[in-house]
Formats: structure tokens, C-alpha cells, sequence
């Protein structure tokens, strides 16, 4: 009854290709959901909706895949069923895994014993986010401190029993799996003997440093620098592979673009070319990744010498800040108002993705002159290449003020990921379908 309901399904060949898009975008979604990875005892819950949420999205991206390559004539029942079973297959492997690591850490076999060197804020601080994640399965079983007069205090219920100085006597005569230093970095050296005795003993040791106790947006990572321990700190994401991807995607798309937009691109240079006198193209110098200039490339959709009219113009921008914006600008074409509309003006900056000056998604580059009146936080907004789309396309463009602008470039660089810019792509077609906010 199903086979006749749904159709028959096709050879196991046909379907070969849709393996690969689904084993790639089911990587890519279970990497990037983390909640789909705790194994706290209070985290099946959120295994749970991370499942979903992937099988969810994952069917979305399938769908469209096969929408965009004209494949849609597959079959339902066989799309229907592996839906069915990813679904059934993902939250069974994960409920089983719960379980056994629940039972492995009731038998206290996971369990790692700590021994806390410190008794300042941040061994405080420590102690806390311990009764926090119970999950870490972290037990302290002793607190040392460098100061002597320290010995006997109490640090949320621990006693601060030894002086460092007895530190190898403690890690000979007792199982510690992980020495933490929580210390002022003032204090590093006062510890150089102690982590040397954690080497010699093969017992892992952990620094945990107040370097910067009020960074709030920098995110920090660990390296080397010739050889040199190096922490670094940035506000935009590191080197990884879904930067890499992200790279990959802005190159391979706006190539695929080029290719699938050239009739439109031809016609449209045309009518602009028959329309008006000037040239197709409009070039213009822009600020790019760090402040860097490039040449950025639109469809004309102004009159010559639009730039000198616009002084005379100023008095009616209805934008604040340093952008000039207006409905009904007289320097428009007719032709220019169509492509503005639709957004068609913007398909020459896949030109500027292929050459690297730009990113499909990212804050939009600014002109030389906005740049000088931005305010320093604004700045923070070209510490990440800019792209064709990002929030302000998706949310309206010219309904939305300057400062929100820059706030919701700020936020995709804080929360970025490679999802997100997925999801920005696709939620930019029905904005500019729809016009949203253009002028």
C-alpha cells in the first residue's frame, strides 16, 4: 500500500550522490549543535532537542538542495522513511550512550580527583562552577596554598589543610588525577618548582589565571609562537575548519552564482547600457577586513556625477550617522530603481567574493569618509571580512537606524558560525524577493 501511495523507490545508484549532501550536512549540523554532545545527568532533555533541531534543519537543507538541482521527483516514501529513521536511529544512540555513561559514573569510575592550589577569588570562583556542572565529575579532595598563614581557613566548605611546600609528599601518597593552580598571575612564580614536580610525577596540571579578569567580548586561545606559550585574544572567530569551509563557500558559491545569474547580469548591463550614458558598472574604493581598501563593484543604478549632486542632497538623508540614504533619490535611473528594488545592482560584488576583497555573508563595507566618523566600538565591525548580506539585509536595510546597523554586525561577529551564515543566505532570498527595505 505504501509503494503504491508513494511510488516505487529507484535503484540504490540514483541515490549515491544525495548520500554525500546528507553525510556532509548532517557533519556539518551535529558539529555545530554542542548540546547535541553533554552527557550531564541533567542533559538528556537537551540531547533531546538537539536531535530534533538537526534532523529538523537537516531536513530543510535537504529539501532545498533538491529543490535547486530539480531532483524533487524522488521518492517520497524513501525521503520519508530515512527521515523517520535518522530521527529514531540519532535519539536511540544517544539515550543508550546517556545511560551507560549514567551507570559508568553512578560506579564512580569517571570521577577525577582534584587537588586545589589556592584559596583566593579564583579558587572560589572554581569551587562554585563545580556545585554548578556536576557534571564534570571533578571531586576536590584537598586544598594547598603558597601561604603558610593561609593553612586552616575555609574555602566554601573546604579546609585549606597543607602548605604548597608539601606538594610531592601529597602526589606520592595520594591518587590525583589533575593538580589546578588557581593563582593571581602575579604569583606564577611561586609555583615554577611546584609544576615541574606535577611533570616529574606525570599528574596534569591546569593554570587558572585572572590575566584579564573584565574581558567580556574577546574570546581567548592558546598556542605557541616559535616555540613560546602565546595567548591570544580576539573578538573574531580563530583559524578552523568551518572558517575554512566558509572560505571554500564564499569562492565555490559565487562562482555557481556567476554562472546562474549571468542571463540576468547580460540583460541588466544592457538596459543599463541602452537607458542612460556612463558606464555598466559602478566602481567605487570601500573598506575592507581591518580598513584595507578595494575596488567595489555594482551595477549602475545612477546618474553620472551622482557623487558631486549628493552634497546638494544632504540636508534631506533620513538616515542617522555617517550613511547618506533617501526614498524617491533623484539621481537614480529608472532602470536603477528596478535593480535597487530587487537588488539585482549588488550581483557584481560576487566578482569582489572570487578576487577575496569580500564574503557572501558579513557587515556590509563602508565608504572611506563613514569610516572616519565612525565611533571606535563601530570600528570593531571591520575586524571580519565584509560580505554581499548579513542581518541588516534579512531585517529591513533603510528601516533599520545606524546604530542598530552596527549593533547587529557586531552580533554576527560575536555569535558567528558557519549555521549562521547558511541561515542568513537563505533568509536573504525572500527579503530581496520581497523588496524589504530597499530603496
Amino acid at each position: 500500500l505504501l509503494l503504491e501511495r508513494f511510488g516505487s523507490l529507484y535503484p540504490l545508484q540514483d541515490y549515491l550522490w544525495m548520500l554525500v549532501v546528507i553525510a556532509f550536512c548532517w557533519w556539518l549540523l551535529l558539529s555545530s549543535h554542542q548540546r547535541c554532545y553533554r552527557y550531564g545527568a541533567r542533559d538528556l532533555p537537551e540531547n533531546v532537542k538537539g536531535i530534533f533541531s538537526v534532523v529538523l534543519k537537516g531536513s530543510a537543507l535537504l529539501l532545498a538542495v533538491l529543490f535547486f538541482t530539480q531532483t524533487l521527483d524522488q521518492s517520497r516514501l524513501l525521503l520519508a522513511l530515512f527521515v523517520l529513521f535518522n530521527l529514531g536511529l540519532l535519539l536511540g544512540a544517544r539515550i543508550i550512550l546517556w545511560r551507560m555513561l549514567r551507570l559508568y559514573r553512578l560506579a564512580g569510575k569517571s570521577v577525577r580527583d582534584i587537588l586545589l592550589v589556592g584559596s583566593g577569588e579564583i579558587a572560589v570562583k572554581f569551587l562554585q562552577m563545580l556545585e554548578e556542572h556536576s557534571e564534570w565529575k571533578m571531586r576536590v579532595t584537598d586544598i594547598m596554598d603558597w601561604d603558610e598563614a593561609r593553612i586552616g581557613t575555609k574555602v566554601r566548605g573546604y579546609t585549606v589543610s597543607k602548605p604548597l611546600s608539601q606538594l610531592l609528599h601529597v602526589l606520592e601518597n595520594n591518587r590525583i588525577n589533575q593538580v589546578v593552580f588557581a593563582i593571581n598571575h602575579s604569583l606564577l612564580n611561586k609555583i615554577t618548582e611546584s609544576l615541574r614536580i606535577c611533570e616529574s610525577m606525570g599528574v596534569q596540571s591546569s593554570l587558572l589565571l585572572d590575566i584579564f579578569p573584565d574581558r567580556t567580548i574577546a574570546k581567548m586561545r592558546f598556542g605557541n609562537l616559535g616555540g613560546m606559550p602565546c595567548l591570544t585574544y580576539s573578538t573574531v572567530p580563530g583559524l578552523s575548519w568551518e572558517m575554512g569551509f566558509k572560505y571554500a563557500m564564499d569562492r565555490i558559491g559565487a562562482f555557481a552564482l556567476l554562472v546562474l545569474f549571468a542571463p540576468l547580469m547580460i540583460t541588466t548591463a544592457l538596459l543599463i547600457k541602452l537607458t542612460s550614458r556612463g558606464p555598466v558598472f559602478f566602481t567605487q574604493s570601500r573598506c575592507g577586513l581591518n580598513g584595507k581598501f578595494f575596488n567595489f563593484y555594482k551595477f549602475r543604478s545612477m546618474h553620472p556625477g551622482a557623487d558631486k549632486l549628493q552634497k546638494t542632497l544632504l540636508d534631506k538623508n533620513e538616515m542617522t550617522g555617517p550613511v547618506f540614504k533617501i526614498k524617491d533619490d533623484p539621481r537614480v535611473t529608472p532602470i536603477g530603481k528596478v535593480i535597487r528594488k530587487l537588488s539585482i545592482d549588488e550581483l557584481p560584488q560576487l566578482f569582489n567574493v572570487l578576487k577575496g576583497d569580500m564574503s557572501l555573508v558579513g557587515p556590509r563595507p563602508p565608504l572611506p569618509e563613514e569610516l572616519a566618523q565612525y565611533e571606535t566600538w563601530q570600528r570593531r565591525r571591520l575586524s571580519m571580512k565584509p560580505g554581499i548580506t548579513c542581518f541588516w539585509q534579512t531585517s529591513g536595510r533603510s528601516l533599520v537606524s545606524f546604530d542598530e546597523w552596527m549593533k547587529s554586525d557586531l552580533e554576527y561577529i560575536d555569535r558567528w558560525s558557519l549555521w549562521l551564515d547558511i541561515k542568513l543566505l537563505f533568509k536573504t532570498i525572500p527579503a530581496v524577493l520581497m523588496g524589504r527595505g530597499a530603496t
